[in-house]
């Protein structure tokens, strides 16, 4: 059964490449909501074995083997998967971007006053800013776009996006996007000194989060407008 999902996993990587970043990406949160059940785990069972409650030590052992097994069936699917699909959807999209080879090529620039919406795949693009409530911000990458949205919305209503540390996996947000502590995320922002993002996200991770804030504040997609800068695309195909 692993062998089947795996030739299968890696097919769809092969011939949907565009349509497999949303399961690529639900792989890696799902292994980060195994790690956090195995946290409470260890909690538990380290209170039951206090209370010698040892039957209930057991139960909680058993089920910790069996996550464990689906955490090593999803090491081994992603290990087998594409390697530049892996990179490309799970490392960090400003990195990418700033490729030496063709990050300054005009070959790639594009009309940066073309408006684009946050329905568009940005794999491959390099933005030029945003637009979003009558004020434009200028941007060199996703991750700037991500902070200054951010930092828009938190001066909105700051107790509403405060509260985007406590949202999991509710009205499509993601988890541990968004925290009061650093150390829960891998590479956090600090919003205002108030909360911190998550930044290591790909570049069409960085549309869908906004999407969702977006709608958090009761705004449409059509509210707000991307700019490109340069477009990759064609280079990659």
């Amino acid at each position: 059964m692993q062998k089947r999902f795996t030739d299968l996993f890696n097919m769809i990587l092969i011939e949907f490449p565009k349509e497999s970043k949303d399961l690529i990406e639900s792989i890696s949160f799902l292994k980060e909501s195994f790690s956090d059940i195995m946290k409470i785990i260890n909690n538990r069972v380290a209170k039951f074995c206090e209370n010698r409650d040892f039957a209930s030590m057991e139960k909680y052992i058993g089920i910790a083997k069996e996550i464990n097994a689906y955490e090593d069936y999803l090491n081994h699917i992603v290990a087998k998967s594409n390697e530049k699909a892996s990179k490309e959807f799970l490392a960090e999209q400003d990195e990418v971007m700033n490729n030496t080879d063709m990050s300054d090529d005009i070959t790639y620039q594009v009309d940066h006053k073309a408006e684009h919406t946050l329905n568009e795949d940005f794999t491959h693009i390099r933005p030029y800013g945003f637009r979003f409530r009558n004020k434009t911000y200028i941007c060199k990458t996703w991750k700037e776009i991500l902070l200054k949205t951010c930092e828009a919305l938190f001066m909105l209503n700051k107790n509403r996006f405060v509260e985007f540390a406590n949202i999991r996996n509710t009205n499509g947000l993601k988890p541990k996007c968004f925290s009061a502590e650093p150390n829960n995320l891998r590479k956090p922002e600090s919003i205002c000194g108030a909360i911190y993002v998550e930044t290591n996200l790909s570049s069409n991770s960085i549309r869908y989060l906004i999407i969702q804030m977006l709608k958090e504040f009761g705004f449409m997609i059509e509210d707000y407008l991307v700019y490109f800068r340069a477009d990759y695309r064609k280079n990659n195909q």
